[in-house]
Order: C-alpha cells, then structure tokens, then sequence
C-alpha cells in the first residue's frame, strides 16, 4: 500500500505542476518553476529509493520537507500542494506501520 501511495503522491505533484505551471510562471518567472518542481523530485524520491533499506527514513524525510514547502509556500500555491503532501505522509505512516509489524 505505501508504493501505491508513493505513486499517488508523485502524480498529485506532477497533475499540480502541470495545472499551475503556466498561471504562475506568468506571474512569478522562473520562481514558479521552482517552486513547482521541488514537489515532484521530492515526490520521486520515494519511489526511485523503495526498494533501499533507508527506505522509511527516506519517505519520513521527504513527508516532512514535502510539508514544511507547502506551508512556507502560504496560502496562494501552498495550498495546492497539501494533497500531494498529506499523501507522502501517509505513505511513511504506512511504510512504517507495516515494518513496525512484520519484526
């Protein structure tokens, strides 16, 4: 379930890059750019690493920097980019709880 959810956060990122991309490069520059792709090469971190040892503490990191960039982004693109976030924290959640049960 935690790869799927790796998976859905990675497409939430990319869905909102995408949608945005455009409306905010026209009013930031290249800032927008940035400010969009940090999400999805976080987001791609944890389904390149899944299959590394680090894994959880790989997805615990990115579920809280992934976090900590949606609420430094504020209210404008922020909030566009909890989903994707919420999503990777549920996948550490998850990732943990299950490695937590099978030892």
């Amino acid at each position: 379930m935690a790869v799927n959810l790796r998976w859905v956060a990675l497409a939430v990122a990319v869905v909102t890059a995408a949608v945005l991309v455009i409306p905010l490069t026209v009013e930031g520059g290249a800032f927008a750019i940035v400010a969009l792709g940090v999400p999805v090469v976080l987001c791609a971190v944890p389904v390149v690493t899944a299959s590394t040892r680090h894994s959880t503490a790989i997805i615990w990191v990115v579920a809280a920097v992934l976090m900590a960039w949606a609420l430094l982004m504020g209210v404008g693109l922020g909030w566009a980019l909890l989903p994707g976030a919420f999503a990777e924290v549920m996948a550490a959640a998850w990732q943990s709880g299950s490695r937590r049960l099978q030892t």
